[in-house]
């Protein structure tokens, strides 16, 4: 009797430990399907000679997909660029966002109103703000074009988007207005934690507005600041569909990134070897990244005032 007793208890024991995992097993299996199965694959294809039309001439590589990644004539231009597309782009949004998100944070009339209108760009494709700001570079037609030869910035109607030395600042435009609405509303959430009382008590000791934006606002939302700066690098970093639409990676690969150039070699010239190699480069610098940002920034010690 007391040992199939403890039997049952070891039984509900078994269940209530299982039930957990049991919950998540769903999610689990979506992961490995949707992300795990797709890296690993393209790990496996990094490793060969893949042809997408004719499997059967598939064969081992080694590592010459990855010495071509890294011989390639476009492959220090093509970085560079990223950068240049990654530091421009998310330095507007970010300051962009943060001071939409301290003029929310204070408050005005008609304040609901304005934040669900400026909220709206987030909630756009990528493709359709690229085709909008497609037509607004227009040398010809566009607003843009129009305005800055008005201003007698520009003659001639000289397409931006055309020229190699200016052709990345058409889809650097469309990727800020995009962006600052992400930054707005996760700096927003994070500026309603902090305590006003406490920013009464530093105005009533004489300290000025920089002072508390500085030494009590700033620590107290650094970890929603490093994480959504984290993300955002990572996002914009692997973002391709705003410069597909808008210039397709020219003049003269002037725009390419290393996600549009990625693409456009993949399913271009089918050489899906090449590109899973410079994946899995990509995905090694980007982990890299995220260690050296967290540990620069010191997370662990953020929200501390």
């Amino acid at each position: 009797m007391d040992l199939n007793r403890i039997k049952r208890v070891n039984t509900v024991r078994l269940f209530n430990t299982a039930t957990p995992y049991m919950f998540l097993l769903p999610a689990i299996l979506l992961v490995l399907f949707f992300y795990a199965y797709p890296l690993i694959q393209s790990i496996r294809m990094s490793f060969m000679n893949y042809n997408i039309l004719n499997t059967s001439m598939n064969s081992p590589a080694g590592f010459t997909n990855y010495i071509r990644v890294l011989t390639d004539d476009w492959l220090g231009q093509i970085f560079w660029q990223t950068i240049v597309w990654v530091v421009v782009s998310l330095f507007f949004q970010f300051i962009f966002g943060f001071v939409l998100a301290l003029i929310l944070w204070r408050g005005f009339p008609g304040k609901r109103m304005f934040q669900a209108v400026v909220f709206i760009p987030w909630a756009i494709a990528g493709f359709l703000i690229g085709i909008t700001f497609r037509w607004m570079f227009n040398a010809q037609f566009g607003v843009i074009s129009d305005i800055l030869g008005r201003l007698g910035l520009m003659k001639d109607h000289i397409s931006i988007l055309s020229n190699p030395d200016t052709a990345l600042v058409g889809p650097i435009t469309g990727l800020v207005w995009f962006g600052i609405p992400f930054f707005a509303i996760m700096i927003l959430a994070a500026l309603q934690s902090v305590n006003t009382d406490m920013l009464e008590a530093a105005e009533i000791d004489g300290a000025g507005s920089v002072n508390r934006l500085f030494l009590i606002i700033l620590p107290i939302i650094k970890p929603t600041i490093v994480v959504t700066i984290l993300l955002r690098v990572i996002w914009v970093f692997n973002s391709a569909d705003i410069i597909y639409i808008m210039t397709q990676g020219g003049p003269m690969n002037r725009s390419h990134t290393l996600s549009t150039f990625m693409f456009l070699r993949a399913y271009l010239n089918m050489d899906f070897s090449f590109t899973s190699a410079l994946s899995i480069l990509i995905i090694i610098f980007l982990a890299i990244y995220t260690c050296l940002f967290l540990w620069v920034t010191k997370f662990n010690e953020a929200g501390e005032v």
